[in-house]
């Protein structure tokens, strides 16, 4: 939601879309679920800053603070 949401500038720009609309054929032409790949990987990709910058876990951390 976050990244959909954040980057929803980006996600619209016509280069993005048509380059997105390729990569969503190929996928699927391939047997894949697109949408459920590409979100996933960027999850995966996200969850390495989280680990590398100590976020895993940050909100039950912060409440306990407060």
């Amino acid at each position: 939601w976050l990244t959909r949401t954040g980057c929803r500038y980006v996600w619209t720009h016509p280069s993005v879309l048509s380059s997105r609309w390729l990569l969503y054929q190929n996928l699927e032409r391939n047997g894949y679920l697109p949408e459920e790949m590409v979100l996933s990987r960027i999850e995966h990709s996200m969850n390495r800053y989280f680990q590398a910058f100590g976020l895993v876990d940050l909100t039950p951390r912060l409440e306990e603070m407060l």
